[in-house]
């Protein structure tokens, strides 16, 4: 939007702010009205390059955003800020997961008559193994914790 307001400055159509995010709206859902036309070369050629980059760039990123969505809706990982205020949780970071470690201390931790109503919320960069998604997926825990896969420095807190 910046960028064709920018290059048309130089032209004798100038834009304003809502002229050319009109324009670069109706240009890139394939409109194209005509109502506003670049009418120097350097505006067209930007308008050229903007598209291929669209081109290129918007499916793969569509694609990410859809592949998260359904990772997230498969594992279960949504932690909204309303629910972290509303309910009683625990948060283990950890770097590794293994299935037997984790089990062990999920019963440890429900064993305690004064922990049954808390959430486990398990942070780790992995990716969940067969073993694990079945453990997750099992009635028992499937109501009570919570896999999130984080990326980078998310999980400042490491646990072995």
């Amino acid at each position: 939007v910046c960028g064709i307001q920018h290059f048309q400055r130089a032209g004798h159509r100038h834009l304003n702010l809502f002229q050319s995010t009109y324009y670069v709206v109706v240009t890139f859902s394939t409109v194209g009205y005509g109502d506003f036309v670049p009418d120097i070369w350097p505006s067209q050629l930007f308008m050229v390059i903007m598209i291929c980059v669209a081109l290129i760039v918007l499916p793969t990123q569509f694609e990410q955003l859809a592949f998260t969505w359904m990772e997230r809706q498969k594992l279960g990982g949504s932690y909204s800020s309303h629910r972290a205020q509303s309910e009683k949780h625990v948060v283990v970071c950890s770097t590794t997961l293994h299935a037997d470690t984790i089990m062990d201390f999920l019963n440890e931790f429900y064993a305690h008559p004064l922990l049954q109503d808390y959430y486990v919320v398990l942070l780790s960069p992995m990716e969940l193994d067969t073993t694990m998604r079945m453990i997750l997926q099992v009635p028992i825990w499937a109501q009570r914790v919570i896999y999130i896969q984080v990326y980078g420095r998310d999980c400042p807190v490491r646990l072995a």
